[in-house]
């Protein structure tokens, strides 16, 4: 099992990108109001107020990119979650070539191999005997433009008969190691290679338009990579298609193209043609069989990195309450199954409003209070104050994650306006697309697990 750890600085930026998604199953929760600390000259006000909780499947965009933001794809498979069941991860993508207009293919070439550097992030069930891969490489046979909308149900019309397969079983124990490429003291950062076919993939590079990137995407519309199943696959590793600044041509995502010169046929060379995330289209497909998810709904939440389920929440009776000064609003979710574990949990979980778009497909927005704007005047995250942040709870001498979410903001907002407030829960992932779970309480007999929303008011109007 690899854990992964979001630094703060990392958790605000995936916070600020564009967020999608939708539907679910249900509970009741009361509300606890005894928060207030010892002291407090306030006049305070509980009120106990229902909540309803179910479990929602989450579809996700999984082309949205942000400048300076890490571009992550999964390729795996999942097999035996014993809960969400089974998932397979794989991956659209474009290349193009080094320079906008006046490249030229070298001649003399020798072979060509797609490169995808690892992320050094696996998750799942990392041994060495439950992770065997193969994966294989196709050519995409329609138009595949970057300013499209792909989201994890998407897919492309590609050549079923492979380009290239890895010639060796990948595992997670291989891929942590750093490559070999020529001699022995050249070694890169550890990445897959998929050798490809010279004589079906040269003649569709020869005949693409290098005048420009668009030109070139418009004739050579990219590849899709994907995971053979052998039997035995219970991870999914994450691989970085942009560049890590590592300056060699194993550090993005590309195809490498190894020739030689006719003087000196026995000196290897390489040029490449690499994945660029201002030009070229991306996504990552999300398969799943929910049919083999063995999710008891009535008594659990169930949570997981988008895409996939979330936590959907409701207030009941929030219109018919009188106004008051909101102090604190906490959203408490304890995970039911003792940590460590080899499907783990988000670091952070955190709230959105949820919605429709105009395709019908469910979007979230952010909430009251996600950002604020400091003395200075300038915006700045509110995710210090949002919290949200697994911490360590014992419960029966077993120890559990559990997680704090604020939202008094939104719950004023709630009052205010007389509406109920809605608020859709998931984990935030790193850019790890389908990665982490949560089996949380909901309406289970022990009260110490049950998910509750914690209110404190001042002064009743």
């Amino acid at each position: 099992m690899t854990k992964r750890t979001l630094s703060r600085f990392t958790a605000i930026t995936i916070l600020m990108a564009a967020l999608f998604l939708q539907t679910g199953c249900r509970e009741n929760t009361i509300i606890n109001t005894n928060l207030t600390p010892s002291g407090d000259s306030l006049a305070i006000v509980g009120e106990s107020v229902a909540i309803v909780a179910r479990t929602v499947y989450s579809p996700f965009l999984t082309n949205t990119y942000t400048t300076g933001q890490k571009v992550i794809m999964g390729l795996g498979r999942i097999n035996a979650d014993p809960e969400i069941g089974w998932m397979d991860a794989s991956m659209y993508m474009q290349v193009v070539p080094g320079q906008s207009s006046g490249y030229a293919l070298p001649a003399n070439i020798d072979s060509i191999v797609l490169v995808l550097p690892y992320s050094g992030f696996t998750y799942g069930d990392t041994s060495m005997s439950s992770t065997p891969m193969h994966y294989s490489a196709h050519y995409i046979t329609e138009a595949f433009p970057r300013d499209a909308q792909y989201y994890n149900f998407s897919s492309k019309t590609y050549n079923t008969t492979a380009l290239g397969t890895t010639t060796a079983t990948v595992s997670y124990q291989t891929l942590k190691d750093s490559v070999t490429v020529g001699d022995q003291a050249n070694k890169v950062a550890p990445h897959v290679r998929i050798p490809l076919d010279v004589n079906v993939l040269l003649p569709l590079l020869q005949n693409a338009n290098y005048s420009s990137f668009a030109d070139f995407l418009g004739t050579f519309n990219g590849l899709y990579v994907r995971v053979q199943d052998n039997g035995g696959n219970n991870c999914i590793p994450y691989f970085r298609l942009d560049d890590n600044a590592s300056g060699n041509a194993y550090s993005r995502a590309g195809i490498v193209v190894y020739y030689h010169e006719t003087a000196a046929p026995t000196v290897v060379l390489s040029n490449v043609l690499g994945f660029n995330p201002e030009n070229c289209a991306f996504f990552n497909k999300i398969d799943y069989d929910q049919t083999a998810a063995q999710l008891d709904t009535a008594n659990f939440l169930y949570l997981q990195g988008r895409p996939g389920y979330s936590i959907e929440i409701s207030t009941k009776d929030v219109k018919n309450l009188p106004n008051r000064i909101v102090n604190k609003a906490e959203l408490v979710i304890t995970e039911v199954t003792p940590t460590p574990q080899t499907y783990f949990e988000p670091e952070y979980l955190y709230p959105y409003v949820p919605g429709l778009n105009t395709a019908g497909i469910d979007t979230l927005k952010l909430i009251e209070g996600a950002f604020y704007t400091s003395s200075t005047g300038t915006t700045a995250s509110g995710l210090n104050f949002i919290n949200g942040k697994a911490t360590k709870v014992t419960i029966g001498g077993n120890v559990y994650n559990r997680y704090t979410i604020n939202v008094p903001r939104e719950f004023q907002k709630a009052l205010i306006e007389k509406k109920e407030m809605t608020l859709r829960i998931t984990g935030i992932n790193g850019g790890y697309i389908g990665a982490f779970r949560l089996k949380a309480g909901k309406d289970m007999s022990g009260s110490d697990f049950n998910i509750r929303l914690n209110v404190v008011y001042s002064g009743v109007e």
